[in-house]
């Protein structure tokens, strides 16, 4: 099977995006703590699960990074994340290499 090969610079996060993770995280900590003393110290432990699942929903998305990577094959783009080492086209399916390199 062919195996093609496409180099992807990483870009570094506008300073917004960087604004927004930190709130990100920042909601995430400050709602696990909430939520574990709402456990705890109340009864209402169906809130503090609630408080608890949206932290960690807002954890997730601070470290999500997504990239636009192109088929050097077909030319279409796709929508990676940036630990991913490898895709496949959906438009050939033509198994593709990423190579990150700093920005």
């Amino acid at each position: 099977m062919e195996e093609n090969v496409c180099v992807v610079t990483r870009k570094k996060g506008s300073p917004l995006l960087r604004i927004a993770r930190l709130l990100f995280v920042l909601i995430g900590i400050t709602g696990i703590f909430g939520g574990i003393s709402l456990a705890a110290l109340q009864n209402n432990v169906f809130m503090a699960v609630l408080v608890l699942g949206v932290s960690i929903v807002c954890i997730g998305l601070a470290f999500v990074r997504l990239a636009q990577v192109t088929c050097p094959k077909c030319q279409s783009t796709a929508t990676v994340h940036t630990f991913t080492a490898d895709f496949e086209c959906r438009a050939c399916l033509t198994p593709t290499v990423i190579k990150w390199e700093k920005e």
